[in-house]
């Protein structure tokens, strides 16, 4: 990707295209996308990463206590749970 390209991708805030495009762009050559695929799959990782970061903000912001693992869970507390 040169870099007008990858400086438009980042004012148009899309970053996930931005660090996936020499892959897609690749695995397109390889496999003889056609325009419409290579662009979907582009999308397809953009939207893919805002979900993900969309989940972990609001994670974070959800300031849930630790977590705890089954094997970390102490069962006498909770006598209804056997």
């Amino acid at each position: 990707m040169d870099d007008k390209l990858r400086e438009q991708l980042k004012f148009c805030r899309l970053p996930g295209i931005v660090e996936c495009y020499d892959d897609i762009l690749r695995e397109a050559r390889d496999n003889s996308w056609n325009h419409e695929q290579f662009f979907s799959n582009l999308v397809e990782y953009e939207v893919i990463m805002r979900e993900n970061n969309r989940f972990n903000r609001l994670f974070k912001q959800a300031k849930f206590p630790n977590l705890k693992t089954i094997e970390q869970f102490n069962f006498s507390e909770a006598p209804f749970l056997s």
